[in-house]
């Protein structure tokens, strides 16, 4: 595998531009590992034709999913065409948001493909992908097959490749299908940015559409962009995100109202209590890892928390 250091500090000692969540071009990481001083890279010869067959089809899938704009219901018909191919499915909802992982394996590749859809429209298309066949280096422990998937894969999949360091990364987004489900749910605020916010609230708005960014809840501490809207008083953004599609979100979103209430910064209106009652209500997952140990509730309900606790522990943030 890569070695995450040595290529880090290859691309900042040549100032490589980075995709902020995705990675390193794909020729730009090619160029830089076999440019490398002392580099010595010699790449696999050639695929056997009959395991690349399967492998065809794989990529053809791939093709159908980043070059249409199909609902997740047709996706899961074209996966269902794949035949002699190890394929695992699985699938968490979030809120508004569904998140699918869909793993295929074959002799030259593990895929991860990971599909976020509201109401199967679907915003979101990631590909996270290994070569199990490397190229050999004298300074890295294994290469990615770039070539390969250079050759084979970026023809028929239209978007671009990135690295990450330890996956091949291939990532499209349509927030065109957000705006479609924005009317079918006015209960929801549905929002990717607002005009004249500053980047931080920006990316904030972006973030509760990705499902990585649905973990972890912490009991003790409430985290520094929480901390930052409340410092600033932004309200109005925290009443959004109260209406979030994404259950993590709202949920803490709803904490740090509850605690701009006690302090007589903000009014609650009826919809807002409505809303607070419905999400600690709710059974969606909400995930805490306080240390190594991962623990999952169904529901905001089951963290056993008042409101008091909640006030207090942002009392006692808000002090530092």
């Amino acid at each position: 595998m890569i070695t995450a250091s040595l290529i880090s500090s290859l691309i900042n000692a040549q100032n490589i531009p980075v995709t902020k969540g995705i990675g390193v071009p794909l020729d730009t990481l090619r160029a830089l590992v076999e440019t490398s001083p002392g580099s010595r890279l010699t790449w696999y010869g050639e695929y056997n034709k009959r395991r690349l067959r399967k492998d065809k089809d794989v990529i053809t899938f791939f093709g159908t999913v980043f070059n249409n704009n199909k609902q997740l219901p047709e996706l899961y018909g074209e996966l269902r065409k794949l035949k002699g191919v190890r394929i695992h499915t699985a699938f968490e909802q979030n809120g508004l948001i569904r998140s699918d992982k869909i793993t295929f394996n074959t002799k030259n590749v593990h895929t991860e493909l990971f599909l976020e859809s509201i109401d199967s429209l679907v915003y979101r298309k990631k590909l996270l992908l290994t070569t199990t066949v490397h190229a050999q280096s004298n300074i890295l422990q294994r290469v990615q097959d770039y070539r390969w998937v250079k050759d084979a894969w970026a023809p028929v999949i239209q978007a671009p490749f990135y690295s990450d360091y330890y996956y091949l990364v291939a990532e499209v987004r349509a927030h065109n299908n957000i705006t479609l489900t924005a009317d079918r749910h006015p209960d929801y605020v549905l929002k990717t940015a607002t005009p004249g916010d500053a980047a931080w609230i920006d990316s904030l708005y972006a973030g509760q559409f990705r499902h990585e960014n649905s973990c972890c809840y912490t009991f003790n501490k409430v985290g520094s962009v929480l901390k930052k809207l409340v410092k600033n008083e932004k309200w109005d953004v925290l009443k959004d995100l109260l209406y979030s599609p994404n259950y993590f979100y709202a949920v803490n979103a709803m904490e740090a109202l509850l605690y701009g209430q006690n302090q007589q910064k903000v009014t609650l209106n009826n919809n807002d209590n409505q809303k607070i009652l419905a999400l600690k209500n709710a059974t969606w997952q909400i995930i805490s890892q306080p240390f190594d140990v991962v623990y999952t509730y169904e529901g905001y309900g089951k963290l056993k928390l008042t409101d008091e606790k909640v006030i207090s522990k942002y009392k006692v943030a808000m002090e530092w």
